[in-house]
């Protein structure tokens, strides 16, 4: 089992995806079975994309 901890995202959409593309996440929004991600810190803040962040994640939690 892998463990990823994603520190203070802050807005920032287009580091988040690519971060979790470099961890394997899948195109159609799931992970690897063997990721677990922890996020810690803030998903939104100041940064450009607060929104597109939490679709992001959304996806995520439903895939």
């Amino acid at each position: 089992m892998r463990i990823a901890v994603i520190g203070d995202v802050g807005g920032h959409a287009l580091a988040l995806r690519d971060e979790l593309t470099r961890l394997g996440a899948h195109p159609d929004g799931s992970l690897p079975e063997d990721l677990l991600v922890i996020q810690v810190g803030d998903l939104i803040h100041r940064g450009p994309d607060s929104a597109q962040v939490l679709d992001l994640v959304e996806h995520y939690l439903r895939t």
